[in-house]
């Protein structure tokens, strides 16, 4: 036996059932990112308890941060720190704050955006190499940085921050989703409610027609390097090479980066070569992880410039604006 419903009441169930059904979406997506957060939480702090100083294997280009800190200076971190400013300001609102570098290597973004701000800045890397480095040159330079030896997966603060950022592709060295969600639950129980976290990751559509795959080049002045001869002590970068492997069910990029450097008579030689893999990420995969750790997307950018559009044909980077989820802290 059928029972109709007056048109009325029948026309206005199903829009309280969809309303209610949404409702129950949103709260069991909150319920779930919480249960998330602190399981990863949890599982951290029993992790960062049971770890001994020398858990963590460097790589070699990591190990001499001094021929790293060379290979990479063609960035414009003046330029890059502006940037970072702009996203502060034009997210939070302030114009000074509490900011974290992960995986900060020599920390040069670090330096300059507290010598600028006169905020509290803390550096994070896992290695010591690296951070003895950073402190040596942070130091020469006047700034006054809070260094802290972790894994970027694993790290507890013991006060909050207005900021995070991740740069230079960082968190591609998180290899899978896991880790990935570990690395951002830890970001969201260092950041403020309003707290904004920057991801800089290689631009997907770069990944899709293939360029990513080539091999890149580069001298110190961020230019295509001579092949043969230098000034004694210049360095050269060969970024990727012919053959490196690509795992596309894994999405890691098995990279080689080779650095070649001009002897007395000027030749160039090869002092270093290493494979790193790099996980690729994709935009919406991105957005969805972030998601999953309570953070939404705020703003997507094409370069670390606030005038390059994600969508421009010609960008070279993905940098995502990330914001604590309201309610979420």
């Amino acid at each position: 036996m059928l029972l109709k419903l007056p048109a009325a009441i029948a026309s206005c169930v199903p829009v309280q059932i969809c309303r209610r059904a949404k409702s129950l979406r949103l709260q069991s997506l909150r319920e779930f990112q919480a249960v998330r957060q602190l399981t990863c939480r949890l599982q951290n702090t029993q992790r960062i308890n049971s770890l001994t100083p020398h858990a963590v294997t460097e790589s070699c280009l990591y190990s001499t941060p001094d021929l790293y800190d060379k290979a990479f200076s063609f960035r414009d971190f003046d330029e890059e720190v502006e940037f970072l400013e702009m996203i502060f300001r034009s997210h939070v609102g302030k114009q000074k704050g509490a900011f974290l570098e992960l995986g900060c290597g020599p920390a040069r973004h670090a330096s300059l955006l507290q010598q600028k701000t006169g905020s509290l800045a803390i550096a994070l890397d896992n290695s010591q190499a690296m951070l003895a480095y950073a402190k040596d040159a942070a130091h020469r330079a006047g700034a006054s940085i809070e260094f802290k030896q972790g894994d970027m997966k694993l790290f507890l603060l013991q006060e909050r921050v207005d900021m995070a950022y991740m740069l230079f592709g960082t968190f591609g060295h998180l290899l899978d989703s896991l880790s990935a969600q570990e690395c951002l639950s830890c970001i969201h129980g260092a950041l403020k409610r309003d707290g904004l976290l920057v991801i800089e990751l290689a631009h997907p559509a770069d990944v899709f027609d293939g360029s990513l795959m080539q091999e890149d080049e580069w001298g110190e002045d961020g230019n295509e390097p001579s092949q043969e001869l230098g000034t004694p002590g210049e360095l050269a970068v060969q970024y990727g090479k012919s053959g490196d492997q690509f795992d596309a069910i894994e999405q890691v990029l098995q990279r080689t980066i080779t650095i070649y450097q001009a002897d007395s008579k000027g030749k160039m030689a090869k002092v270093l070569s290493e494979t790193v893999p790099q996980r690729i990420y994709t935009y919406q995969e991105m957005i969805l992880l972030a998601e999953l750790c309570a953070f939404e997307l705020h703003a997507a950018y094409g370069d670390m410039q606030k005038d390059v559009s994600f969508s421009d044909p010609d960008a070279p980077r993905m940098v995502l604006v990330f914001k604590v989820v309201d309610g979420e802290r």
